[in-house]
């Protein structure tokens, strides 16, 4: 897993859910709205963070554009690789049996994992 990805916090990972989705740099005020945050400070807290921590790049135009650097699918890959090890004893097959038991997947998930599966193989 990715360093950054472990040093993200769950506050922060909203932030950067808000970049990822706008699908380009976002100015403070970008994300404020987007987020409709509880105060202004704790935000740019929260973002000044992400640039110490190397998930934001910070960029000064008229006004600071943030950018990420990490994708929010490798952010994904390395969350789900640390619950899988942490809460599964690093067995992939415990978590999605896991899944299968609660009933997670819908009878259409099923049949696209079918064809996932079955493409990976070839």
């Amino acid at each position: 897993m990715s360093d950054v990805s472990k040093k993200i916090s769950n506050a922060e990972q909203e932030i950067m859910q808000a970049i990822w989705d706008s699908g380009s740099a976002m100015t403070f005020s970008q994300i404020w709205k987007s987020l409709n945050y509880n105060t202004k400070q704790a935000m740019q807290t929260l973002i000044d963070r992400l640039v110490k921590k190397g998930a934001l790049k910070q960029e000064k135009r008229e006004v600071y554009y943030y950018t990420p650097l990490i994708s929010g699918e490798d952010f994904a890959r390395a969350k789900t690789n640390e619950l899988i090890r942490r809460s599964y004893a690093g067995s992939a097959k415990s978590l999605v049996a896991a899944l299968f038991e609660d009933n997670a997947f819908t009878p259409e998930d099923i049949e696209e994992l079918k064809k996932f599966w079955s493409t990976e193989s070839e």
